[in-house]
């Protein structure tokens, strides 16, 4: 959507290209090295790196990350540096039941598995609760991103998560600089951020000991600023559009996935692509437009006409 967006840009003629280097349950870590080993081997125009204050924040540590099951690398902050540990595999908790780490190595490796686990979810919520999973959420999960990435870190680990994210996008965005591309910081959006019924943002809110659920989104925008980082806030636009179109952003495209539940839907795709697509469109420095006007009628000229994205 994006690629289509932003042919609209360039000069009949020449093309986009926009290649998608996204994997799921990655780290800003893993990202960070996607682009090193992969990514720049491309040699793309503009790198757009999608933050996920859902959990790309927490995946960040070790002790946070709800997907430790999975061989993982760390970078961790020392005395102003990026230090490494190597991938632990197959890391399990300790702490976990055997039941609940056979679960997640299961349902890690088998679609079919992972679906009938998502599917018995719901269903379990529908009947537990007498309501749907989505608001039964922030009452009942247990993971530290359901609540505490949408107030200041507390906690030890919550800081160090929080120290290595900002160092590993000050880093990528140094690299990007580096070989001569533009590097673009895309924050996107939970499902709670973005529900259309504002009062059920508010139950959130509520819930979880806050006034908005917005403080990832401004700390995200406040280091980008700081560190001189072009970055796009997604979760503004798209809360806006679901509040005035009673629009749900997430979920709905599958049976075991209920409206305003799990990933991004069509309409919330095609909304990202049209406000990022504008941002590039009319302050790309790599598009480089030789007149000025809107995004549909600037002419541009990029080098090689190839952005390359990252989550």
């Amino acid at each position: 959507m994006l690629e289509e967006r932003l042919e609209a840009c360039v000069p009949r003629g020449l093309t986009v290209e926009v290649i998608n280097f996204g994997v799921s349950a990655y780290s800003t870590a893993q990202e960070l090295l996607t682009y090193r080993q992969h990514a720049s081997l491309y040699r793309p125009d503009v790198v757009l790196q999608a933050v996920y204050t859902g959990n790309d924040i927490y995946n960040n540590h070790p002790k946070l990350n709800e997907s430790r099951h999975l061989p993982t690398p760390y970078a961790y902050l020392q005395n102003g540096r990026l230090h490494w540990t190597p991938p632990e595999g197959e890391v399990e908790d300790a702490d976990a039941p055997w039941y609940r780490r056979w679960r997640l190595i299961v349902t890690g490796y088998v679609r079919t598995a992972d679906v009938l686990y998502s599917s018995y979810g719901v269903a379990r919520a529908r009947l537990r609760l007498g309501r749907d999973p989505y608001t039964a959420r922030a009452q009942e999960s247990d993971l530290p991103d359901s609540e505490e990435v949408y107030r200041p870190p507390a906690t030890p680990e919550a800081h160090e998560a929080w120290a290595a994210t900002e160092a590993l996008l000050r880093t990528l965005a140094a690299e990007v600089a580096t070989q001569g591309a533009e590097f673009l910081m895309v924050t996107l959006s939970n499902a709670e951020q973005v529900h259309p019924d504002l009062s059920v943002r508010r139950h959130f809110a509520e819930s979880f000991g806050v006034a908005d659920l917005l403080y990832p989104d401004r700390r995200l925008h406040d280091f980008a600023a700081t560190n001189g980082i072009a970055a796009v806030t997604l979760v503004e636009p798209l809360a806006g559009f679901s509040a005035a179109r009673g629009v749900f952003l997430n979920g709905g495209y599958s049976p075991e996935t209920p409206p305003g539940t799990g990933h991004w839907n069509l309409a919330a795709n095609t909304l990202a692509a049209e406000v990022a697509g504008q941002r590039l469109c009319s302050r790309s420095r790599s598009l480089a437009p030789l007149s000025r006007g809107t995004c549909g009628d600037a002419t541009l000229q990029p080098r090689h006409g190839r952005l390359s994205g990252a989550h």
